[in-house]
């Protein structure tokens, strides 16, 4: 579905695409990202969408909602992994971006209880004392966190469906590949 672009060495803004996601590296300086990159066990704490070559826009959300902004090509930037679809062309994957700009339309606010309810689950996730426990902690916790979402979202943001940032990415490439079927593969 994804490759990445490069094993080692540093991609320019310029080698971007549309339709790029990205995977930034975690800021050990920033709490959040410190207890994102703990408890996934990965190196990785925040992802976004490339959407526009000229200007070099980026989409993603953030603590202050989904929203787009330039980026900078420069040596302080911060560091990130790059991932194109298999089935992007010349110009990209056209298709999400539609999507994607269409979202920070929308001026979405970040949804911290996500954070709260996806700290639990990662939590949980690390194996208990035997993995059928863990198993059912985590599906229970998924389905607790589904429901107080719901629930949050109709009291604080009626109508509008909040994501962290890799929900977004992911969502993103949902909505396309509902209206491109080739995305799936």
């Amino acid at each position: 579905m994804a490759k990445k672009l490069k094993t080692s060495g540093n991609l320019s803004v310029e080698d971007l695409l549309p339709g790029d996601i990205l995977a930034f590296k975690g800021n050990p300086n920033d709490d959040i990202s410190k207890l994102i990159m703990k408890f996934t066990g990965s190196d990785v704490s925040h992802g976004a969408i490339f959407v526009q070559k000229q200007d070099n826009v980026l989409a993603e959300a953030g603590g202050d909602g989904i929203h787009a902004r330039r980026m900078k090509d420069n040596s302080k930037a911060r560091e990130a992994y790059v991932m194109r679809h298999n089935k992007a062309g010349k110009y990209g994957v056209q298709a999400v971006v539609p999507i994607a700009k269409d979202y920070v339309l929308q001026d979405l606010p970040y949804p911290y209880s996500d954070l709260i309810l996806l700290g639990l689950i990662l939590i949980f996730k690390h194996p208990i004392t035997n993995q059928l426990i863990s198993r059912v902690v985590v599906e229970f916790l998924c389905l607790v966190a589904a429901e107080l979402k719901t629930i949050i979202e109709k009291e604080k943001t009626p109508g509008k469906h909040t994501m962290v940032c890799s929900s977004y990415v992911y969502q993103c490439y949902l909505d396309a590949s509902k209206k491109n079927p080739a995305l799936n593969r």
